[in-house]
């Protein structure tokens, strides 16, 4: 098929966390002590994570266990990852971890899905989706790919 992953034609989904996938704002703790079932998870997000074999977190909320934690508590138990970024962080922006194809490969793939990954690679020809509740980060993205694919991007994804 088109694109690999088993999900539609998409190789992978990465989702925000605060105010797109969890009712969290700026950076909260999504368990809180004292009120741990304050914030709730988007339904409609919460059955492409479990639908989907490659769904990636990707915030700049530091609450890094607790999110991982939320996430079980909610359903959400097929996250390939949550990954944190920030300035005090190893990865410092979204678009790094997004364009890093590392993280397109789907998680223990069936031979079909190691195939349509191997044409892929032939075709340089993934198909990724991101959801954000701010333009601005999918902006970002967008302006790094484009100067990925002109080679005028000095940065190395996997590493920032």
């Amino acid at each position: 098929g088109e694109g690999g992953g088993g999900g539609g034609g998409v190789d992978v989904i990465f989702l925000d966390f605060d105010r797109t996938l969890a009712s969290t704002k700026t950076g909260a703790n999504p368990l809180p002590k004292n009120q741990p079932q304050l914030h709730s998870i988007e339904s409609g997000l919460l059955e492409v994570i479990c639908s989907h074999p490659n769904v990636h977190i990707v915030t700049r909320n530091s609450h890094l266990e607790e999110i991982q934690k939320f996430l079980q508590l909610k359903g959400a138990t097929n996250v390939k990852a949550v990954h944190c970024v920030g300035k005090k962080q190893q990865m410092k922006h979204k678009h790094s971890v997004i364009l890093d194809t590392e993280n397109w490969k789907t998680p223990n793939p069936t031979q079909q899905q190691k195939e349509e990954e191997e044409d892929n690679k032939k075709k340089s020809s993934f198909t990724a989706v991101f959801v954000d509740d701010d333009i601005n980060e999918h902006i970002e993205v967008r302006q790094q790919a484009l100067l990925l694919s002109c080679g005028k991007n000095n940065e190395q994804p996997s590493t920032h």
